[in-house]
């Protein structure tokens, strides 16, 4: 997935953003002990997460204030044709 338009996001106002493939395991993809990317985010940046061929993905954005996340993208995939 690539991060096509938005502001960049910096550890300022991120604590991490989330790639969650259900079933799979979750990937950091900036922020955390275990991202695979550094801050600043730019758009631009793309990462490759194995997605599930029945399942969904969504993408978590989570705030450096406690309780505050939103779902910036998600997909579902239904065994066919990946829509």
């Amino acid at each position: 997935m690539t991060f096509e338009r938005g502001n960049v996001l910096t550890d300022e106002y991120t604590h991490r953003v989330v790639v969650f493939p259900d079933p799979g395991e979750h990937v950091e993809w900036v922020g955390g002990d275990d991202a695979v990317a550094e801050f600043p985010l730019e758009p631009g940046a793309s990462i490759v997460v194995p997605a599930p061929e029945v399942g969904r993905v969504r993408v978590v954005w989570e705030s450096r204030h406690p309780g505050v996340a939103g779902v910036l993208d998600r997909w579902s995939f239904d065994g066919g044709d990946g829509s």
